[in-house]
């Protein structure tokens, strides 16, 4: 009888944590090729090798990543920040990524 509980118990308590809505996001695309992007250095993010492989992902892409701290050139026309959460089991690992860029 217990150990019937204890699934439909932890079955009940999953559901109800997902009963919240979805989070419903509009994307426009780009509508020219993309060459270079300027790319901010997020000084907050703490696991290791996001930033260096942010970079390489661009450039392996066609993409001349142009690096800034916190104030952005006059001249980028195209602005990409990101952040990144750490998760850990034993060790730190890169639990979420999120990407955005401005015009």
């Amino acid at each position: 009888m217990i150990r019937s509980l204890i699934p439909a118990s932890l079955l009940l308590f999953l559901t109800a944590c997902q009963g919240g809505q979805a989070i419903e996001r509009t994307y426009q695309p780009v509508d020219r090729k993309l060459t270079t992007i300027c790319l901010e250095e997020n000084q907050t993010v703490i696991v290791k090798g996001v930033f260096l492989g942010l970079i390489r992902a661009l450039e392996a892409n066609g993409i001349k990543p142009r690096t800034f701290q916190a104030i952005p050139p006059d001249d980028c026309t195209l602005i990409l920040r990101y952040v990144a959460f750490n998760s850990h089991d034993r060790e730190l690992y890169l639990g979420r990524f999120e990407a955005t860029v401005f015009d």
